[in-house]
């Protein structure tokens, strides 16, 4: 199974759309019984969904964005040398 920490960071990073059929699966089937990853796919959504209301987004060009994504990830995962893998055989 999947940890907490793996399921965090592909669903902030949006991993999930590279990754293969079998990890979405896994994925899935991990959000179905831990409550606490399934709140923060919850959280997630309502802030990207709120900064995409707020900022106006069409206005941003995607370099920008991309380093405003990295950088979170960096503060909430400890740098892009930490950032937890897929799992082998996925």
């Amino acid at each position: 199974m999947l940890s907490c920490r793996t399921i965090a960071y592909l669903i902030t990073s949006d991993g999930l759309e590279g990754s293969s059929w079998l990890t979405r699966l896994r994925v899935r089937f991990h959000l179905l019984h831990c409550k606490h990853c399934h709140r923060h796919t919850a959280e997630i959504e309502t802030i990207g969904n709120v900064s995409r209301d707020t900022w106006n987004i069409a206005s941003v060009d995607t370099a920008t964005m991309h380093r405003l994504e990295q950088g979170i990830l960096d503060e909430a995962f400890g740098g892009s040398d930490d950032h937890p893998s897929e799992p082998p055989g996925s």
